[in-house]
């Protein structure tokens, strides 16, 4: 590739994809989700990979990094110099991918190459390009706002679409509907796709073995198959991403600089560090009350980058690494960094897209309470919210809990706080009463809510079967255990929302929130 004639005329350009999450998530398979995963985390590595073909010595377009992991700075006037660049990375984050071209005829000719790079390793993942020229004497931050919203045309307007039609004679896979491939992988008759077959070759390439199986992180197979999916995302990055560059000229050199660590702090911050913290709890505490057999494992990290992160559990531990993953992030950042999780809690059998769905929901209702609070105080919070899908997954997860739900439950909740009422409120309270008696205040905590939503409720009236229960345990356990603090919305609701998952969470004191010792 030679630079065309007509000199140095630099375009800014901006790489996106659609649909990342259904792209991922497409199949029930996991190995397919960890590979498909990967694939995309390793995307924009391979650009410049496919750019650089054959000119490892010399490469026209630089990374971000050399091939010893060390920084390389960017610099606008040795790039306007330097004629045998013709690209350089300016900043890779949040799914998105900036670079800065010697001229336009340069950029469309890396595009076609790296469009068939995208084809033959994803098969279905839709790449969006945007770009505008490249004006230095206008301000980085001008011409930047004025990429994203190319970029949010480009979005629009493109209609989205596969790569191959489907004929009435085809034989397609079940989940996506996709032509059928391959009729054997790695020895074994089964029927793939491209996309699935390829998402399984770099399952293979990244040799983790430890996602095989979601069996292999229960409990025990047939006795307690619950497993929890856990999304969690960071509060307000759009705005921290715009702020990042007002203490910076408006310079690309600077700017280029500001955003570049803004990456590798976001990064950091919810996904390393968290991370290994929780790496070191399970290591460490987990293994006390859950044997690790054979091939058996906690926790494994299917998606991480930017400032989100998912990963599978056993469900029991799920509450445990939510409270870890906060606790590490306040206590590095402090009020700084903010994010919001949401836990699905299902069986190892259930249709793995579909829970996924439900915690992603989850993470987005807390982030909406999270919204309202940050409106009304000004201060930015950690919220989380949980569901357990008990039965088919049929419906929205909204609709579900409209319908079974309204008026009982206090989801979501603020993690500051919580587990310190978990530990002082629920913890003494649920080890006295037993499970049987938590299921009755469960129960009657419900049947008071649904009476009220059908309007045959009103006042102290509305609480009866509460009331009833409350006064019920405190003869049968010859004490006081509910006073008039226990009387109120909050806590009947904190005492259902716990309830709701006492098996899983709160009824083996092995299940409690993390001591404050353990978190050292």
């Amino acid at each position: 590739m030679t630079e065309p004639s007509g000199g140095f005329a630099p375009v800014l350009a901006l790489y996106d994809f659609r649909s990342k999450q259904e792209y991922i998530y497409r199949t029930n398979r996991l190995q397919e989700i960890s590979g498909a995963s990967k694939l995309i985390e390793d995307i924009y590595d391979r650009f410049l990979d496919v750019l650089n073909q054959g000119n490892e010595q010399n490469p026209p377009y630089i990374g971000l990094r050399d091939t010893s992991g060390n920084d390389i700075p960017f610099g606008f006037e040795a790039f306007t110099k330097d004629q045998s660049i013709f690209g350089q990375v300016l900043y890779s984050g949040g799914g998105s991918l900036m670079m800065l071209y010697r001229s336009e005829d340069i950029y469309f000719a890396a595009n076609r190459r790296i469009s068939r790079m995208v084809l033959e390793k994803t098969q279905s993942l839709s790449l969006i390009a945007a770009h505008i020229p490249f004006d230095p004497r206008q301000g980085f931050r001008k011409q930047r706002t004025a990429l994203y919203e190319a970029l949010a045309r480009c979005k629009s307007e493109i209609l989205p679409c596969l790569p191959c039609n489907v004929t009435p004679f085809t034989q397609t896979g079940f989940t996506a509907h996709m032509p059928i491939a391959y009729r054997q992988y790695n020895g074994i008759d089964r029927e793939l796709s491209r996309e699935s077959f390829l998402k399984l070759q770099k399952h293979r390439e990244i040799k983790d073995k430890s996602t095989s199986q979601l069996d292999k992180a229960v409990r025990k197979k047939g006795e307690d198959s619950l497993l929890a999916i856990v999304y969690i995302d960071g509060n307000n990055m759009g705005e921290k991403l715009k702020a990042c560059l007002d203490g910076c000229s408006d310079n690309i050199d600077d700017c280029v600089a500001a955003l570049r660590g803004f990456s590798a702090d976001t990064a950091k911050a919810f996904v390393e560090e968290p991370y290994a913290a929780i790496s070191q709890w399970t290591d460490t505490h987990a293994a006390k009350w859950l044997p690790r057999a054979e091939n058996r494992w906690f926790f494994r990290r299917v998606i991480g980058g930017g400032d989100e992160i998912t990963f599978i559990c056993t469900a029991g531990l799920a509450l445990k690494l939510v409270q870890l993953y906060f606790s590490e992030l306040e206590k590095k950042h402090g009020g700084s960094q903010t994010a919001c999780a949401g836990i699905a809690i299902f069986h190892s059998h259930a249709p793995f897209a579909a829970v996924y769905d439900i915690a992603e929901e989850c993470c987005e209702n807390a982030k909406k309470k999270a919204r309202e609070i940050r409106k009304e105080t000004g201060k930015d919070g950690n919220y989380f919210d949980w569901y357990f899908c008990r039965s088919g997954l049929t419906n929205d997860m909204e609709i579900l809990r409209e319908s079974e739900e309204k008026g009982a439950t206090g989801l979501p909740y603020a993690v500051d706080g919580f587990f310190e009422r978990v530990n002082s409120v629920v913890k003494p309270l649920f080890d006295t009463i037993g499970r049987a008696n938590i299921k009755a205040l469960t129960n009657a905590v419900l049947s008071d809510a649904q009476g009220i939503n059908a309007g045959s409720g009103s006042g102290g009236a509305a609480h009866a079967a509460y009331l009833y229960e409350t006064n019920r345990l405190n003869a049968y356990c010859g004490k006081r255990l509910f006073g008039e603090e226990y009387n109120t919305d909050d806590m009947r609701q904190l005492l259902f929302d716990a309830g709701s998952v006492c098996d899983v969470w709160f009824t083996k004191p092995q299940n409690y929130a993390v001591t404050e010792e353990e978190t050292k």
